[in-house]
């Protein structure tokens, strides 16, 4: 993910062991993420979203939506969405990835792929653990997923359950610039299902998840009993569509949704709330060449009930270039965190309002050449209600703090003109202007411009280097750039690496009072058995 410049990764210790995600400029808060297109937020606090129950071994790809994504997604989807998708089953085959790095770090997972031509079974482990690059950021963590499925005439359907239990520490992860050596052991379950009923043409879908999420904090490791948290969330939904077909080439999706939320804490108390649903989606081709799709939402939690809408236009003139125009509402409501939280620093507020935003976009995307191409989006973004952790008086307070407008511009260059030489070039440009001055903690720490350049070489022998270097221009914590370098060889189903990354010990912070991590080597070995 990092070599696409519309993302903001801001890391609390190092191999992603706590992560924030944000999109064009968005808090964590305001980014859906997606396994297997199951939403899977959390509903405590998205601080907490990159508690994925998934073994690495088994992620296949990351893809990257930036825009406006609740009248798809409903809360949280305000300003993109990161759909994490899972391996397929291989036909009866073993894989085992393992590697050491700086710090004491080492990883080692593998998954067994089962399949027949009517179903498939994948099981899949992996453990990690570090010292740490410096005092209080060490890491353990451990994974563990069962996937399967059965495809019948007339009826398919999958099902995941996967495991994931982490153990760090957290040196001033949530209290910036207040030395607070702290400890954190969070854990997180998720089982789903879905299934799809044909009747003819038409189809049915039925999606079931339930999520399960325990935090252990302890704010100092100097007086551990001085504050102690322990929160335990759950998280059910069930999703009911249904696809009707039609000859004209429209096509349209009718559902229903139901979650209920439920959070027991020592610090915000006992919660619990309801979110039922209802969404329609519809494509309608124009001409040949051209196309409308538009999705409206209407979703309630307890007080606030929301309608998300999206209307975009794509028009194709040439073969090779596409062009897209879209607008959109979005919203999301605010966390149990920003809603109950109190501890020395930090205070919540029970009166929050859910935060809007009203979006504009063109894209444009065209073939350059046979061995290149490359895209071009604008997009400007008004947000109301906004919600951010407010510095008043040595507090960080949530508040709802007005308006901002929110305007950029990103661009992507692809290249493969041979087969020795490919390379990528990603740039964006975000600018914020919001409607009262103010201490941000986070709604305003993002990268005002991201560079990301990537050239990979096909060497003699099976050999490929790749050069990734990362240039940011952040708003809160500055600039700074990184170089990296990765070597790959293969042989048969055997990949062995070799990789350096921040090649030149750069010394930079994404999140203010939490340093990133210098130079770090690391080796490992992949394999098949098939």
């Amino acid at each position: 993910m990092t070599g696409v410049s519309e993302i903001d990764i801001q890391q609390r210790g190092a191999f992603g062991i706590q992560a924030d995600y944000g999109i064009r400029g968005s808090t964590f808060q305001q980014t859906a993420i997606l396994l297997d297109g199951v939403k899977i937020n959390d509903s405590q606090t998205a601080h907490f979203n990159c508690d994925i129950p998934l073994p690495l071994v088994l992620l296949e790809q990351i893809n990257i939506v930036p825009g406006q994504g609740s009248s798809i997604y409903g809360s949280a989807a305000m300003c993109g969405t990161l759909d994490i998708k899972s391996k397929n089953a291989e036909s009866n085959s073993f894989f085992l990835k393992s590697y050491a790095a700086s710090y004491n770090t080492f990883y080692s997972g593998g998954t067994l792929s089962l399949s027949s031509p009517h179903s498939y079974l994948l099981l899949s482990a992996d453990e990690s653990s570090s010292d740490g690059y410096s005092y209080d950021l060490d890491f353990r963590r451990f994974a563990a997923a069962i996937k399967t499925g059965c495809e019948e005439p007339g009826f398919t359907t999958d099902f995941y359950a996967g495991y994931s239990g982490k153990d760090f520490g957290a040196y001033d992860f949530y209290t910036p610039g207040k030395n607070m050596p702290s400890r954190e052991k969070t854990e997180a379950l998720l089982l789903s299902s879905s299934s799809k009923i044909f009747f003819q043409k038409d189809t049915a879908n039925i999606t079931l998840s339930y999520k399960r999420h325990l935090d252990d904090f302890i704010l100092t490791l100097l007086n551990p009993s001085a504050y102690k948290n322990i929160h335990m969330s759950n998280d059910a939904r069930v999703e009911l569509s249904y696809n009707p077909f039609f000859d004209n080439g429209i096509k349209s999706i009718f559902g229903l949704s139901y979650g209920v939320s439920a959070l027991d804490s020592s610090n915000l108390g006992k919660r619990q709330e309801e979110a039922p649903g209802v969404f329609i989606e519809t494509f309608l081709p124009v001409t040949e060449s051209s196309s409308l799709a538009g999705a409206v939402l209407f979703e309630a939690r307890k007080q606030l009930c929301e309608t998300a809408a999206s209307l975009a236009f794509a028009f194709k003139p040439d073969p090779g270039t596409d062009i897209r125009l879209s607008a959109g509402r979005a919203f999301r409501f605010p966390s149990f965190t920003e809603l109950y939280y109190i501890d020395p620093f930090n205070i919540g507020s029970e009166k929050l309002a859910a935060e809007k935003a009203y979006s504009l976009e063109l894209a444009l995307a065209s073939v350059l050449s046979p061995e290149s191409k490359g895209s071009l989006t604008l997009f400007y973004r008004y947000q109301n209600e906004m919600i951010d952790w407010v510095s008043e008086s040595g507090l960080w307070k949530a508040q709802n703090t007005g308006t901002a407008d929110f305007y950029g511009a990103s661009t992507n260059l692809e290249y493969s003109g041979n087969k020795i030489l490919r390379a990528g070039l990603s740039y964006s440009f975000i600018k914020a202007v919001p409607g009262t001055a103010y201490v941000s903690k986070y709604a305003l720490n993002f990268p005002e411009h991201k560079l990301t350049v990537n050239l990979s070489l096909n060497l003699p022998w099976e050999i490929t280097l790749s050069l990734p270097a990362l240039f940011i221009v952040r708003n809160n914590t500055g600039n700074y750039e990184t170089f990296s370098l990765t070597v790959l060889k293969k042989t048969g189903d055997l990949s062995l690496t070799f990789s350096i990354n921040n090649l030149f010990d750069r010394q930079y912070q994404d999140v203010a009072g939490v340093p990133a991590p210098g130079r770090i080597f690391s080796m490992g070995a992949e394999i098949y058995f098939r």
